[in-house]
């Protein structure tokens, strides 16, 4: 992840994993001031595989592919809202002995269902740096719907709570807590 990337103040991230288990390819880009009025602006597009038999959690394959917009707007100095738009297909590869759960959800669902996810959020930031923190706390609520247009349809709810505080100059305490909802 690069935050400035040449010095522009926009945001590039590029990910990157290859391994037997996973395999995780991403490029996302944010424009922090795409409007003068501070709305931000950005994309994510993202190629996602997971193999569970490698770990022995039971055979079966998932890979995940997917496109999306987001923006945001500041309401205060210290609180952000998000919304967002993702189009994602999941393939879903099962086997005889793959876990019944797997199985009964593609009989229900195909194994290639589409998503068309909204995703809104809102973030306050008290931390004294963005970078490099040392105090303060950072609380994200956040809600994860599908629209029924496509085949999945779903909901997620979440909160998150990360509290920074100084022990010494060098060292400080980061405590994170995190509820999610289905």
């Amino acid at each position: 992840n690069q935050q400035n990337v040449f010095g522009s103040g926009n945001s590039v991230g590029i990910a990157a994993n290859t391994s037997s288990v996973n395999r995780n390819l991403g490029l996302s880009y944010t424009d922090p001031y795409f409007t003068i009025d501070g709305l931000s602006a950005g994309f994510d597009i993202y190629d996602r595989r997971f193999d569970a038999q490698e770990l022995n959690l039971g055979n079966y394959i998932t890979e995940s592919l997917g496109a999306g917009l987001r923006v945001g707007y500041p309401i205060t100095e210290l609180d952000r809202i998000n919304f967002g738009l993702t189009l994602e297909q999941t393939k879903i590869e099962t086997f005889d002995n793959s876990p019944q759960r797997f199985i009964d959800f593609v009989n229900q669902n195909g194994n290639e269902p589409m998503a068309l996810i909204t995703t809104t959020s809102w973030v306050r930031d008290r931390r004294d740096s963005a970078i490099w923190p040392t105090s303060g706390t950072l609380q994200r609520a956040s809600a994860e719907i599908t629209l029924p247009v496509l085949d999945l349809r779903y909901y997620k709810l979440g909160y998150q709570l990360g509290w920074y505080y100084p022990i010494t100059n060098d060292f400080t305490l980061y405590l994170n807590g995190e509820l999610v909802g289905l």
